[in-house]
């Protein structure tokens, strides 16, 4: 006969010993608090990284937004130089009313950017300023509303107001928004 099969069987305890320790639960709050902090920190430096591109970003399309503004404000001067050039030298009622196409594409297509509300007012103001008093006396010489000697020394004031004031210091702005970037290495 066997003596085993009268022995009570006897399940293992489970080990809990460590579960009451203190060193146990301190070590569990150490890891929350570094899995905690760990988070954290790096949310945080992944939004400054994020505002760092974005503001890269804004600036790099200020700087082209401004250039195109410029480049096209530079052209219809020359446009309107070459109308009034061209009247001062016929004075015919043709060259009066000779079409005068000025460039609008960038101007137009600034409706639709956000970075044109970013883009300092001073600037947006010089260019519709421009536009509308061009087109304004550009009729009135044409229809001979007013006198063309008149309406040509109002154009020439208009451009002179441009050339003198406005485009100096969009340049100036321009040149900022480049040192800017070309300090976080973007070159435009």
């Amino acid at each position: 006969m066997n003596n085993n099969e009268n022995l009570p069987v006897v399940q293992p305890k489970p080990e809990t010993s460590e579960v009451r320790k203190a060193s146990f639960w301190v070590s569990q709050i150490c890891v929350i608090i570094a899995t905690v902090l760990g988070v954290y920190l790096a949310a945080t430096q992944g939004l400054k990284q994020a505002i760092a591109f974005d503001d890269i970003r804004s600036d790099k399309n200020n700087a082209y937004l401004r250039m195109s503004l410029r480049t096209e404000m530079a052209g219809n001067i020359e446009v309107v130089k070459d109308y009034v050039a061209k009247v001062r030298k016929d004075g015919s009622l043709a060259s009066r009313k000779r079409a005068l196409a000025l460039q609008t594409f960038v101007w137009d297509n600034m409706k639709f950017s956000s970075n044109t509300l970013e883009t300092p007012s001073e600037f947006l103001m010089a260019n519709a300023d421009f536009l509308r008093t061009i087109t304004y006396l550009h009729g009135e010489i044409a229809g001979s509303g007013i006198s063309t000697d008149n309406g040509l020394k109002r154009m020439e004031a208009a451009i002179k107001k441009l050339e003198e004031t406005v485009l100096p210091k969009l340049d100036t702005n321009v040149e900022e928004l480049r040192t800017s970037l070309k300090k976080r290495d973007i070159d435009i």
